[in-house]
């Protein structure tokens, strides 16, 4: 988990997938993988899924959709989305970031190591 100035933060979250809850080797996903994270934090986060595609390193904020997400306390186990899944729309890994506060989507992209998408590109849809 990073902040906005990129610092690591120490905590335990595991991909979860709509069929047999498998983990994905090293959170590596096809497009159409319907995916959600669950665990507990070490410290209060702003939490958000997103997904670094494959080729393009173009950053698909899954989780949330829009705005910010809710600041979840210490020690609070937490799903995201908190129910059903984020449905992948190209082949890539997926991440997790957290923030001690909101972070708008280029901090969420270069914390990812990748890029925002061109204005008026879509590139998230959840179930």
């Amino acid at each position: 988990m990073a902040d906005s100035s990129g610092v690591r933060f120490p905590w335990q979250l595991e991909v979860l997938f709509e069929l047999g809850d498998d983990k994905a080797e090293g959170y590596h996903v096809p497009p159409g993988t319907k995916v959600a994270l669950e665990g507990r934090l070490d410290q209060a986060a702003y939490l958000y899924v997103a997904q670094v595609e494959d080729g393009t390193k173009f950053v698909s904020v899954l989780y949330p959709q829009s705005g910010d997400p809710p600041l979840t306390p210490a020690g609070e186990r937490v799903r995201c989305p908190p129910e059903g899944y984020a449905v992948t729309t190209a082949r890539g890994f997926v991440r997790a970031v957290g923030a001690a506060s909101p972070l708008t989507r280029e901090q969420i992209a270069a914390l990812c190591g990748g890029r925002e998408p061109p204005p008026g590109t879509s590139t998230t849809k959840n179930l």
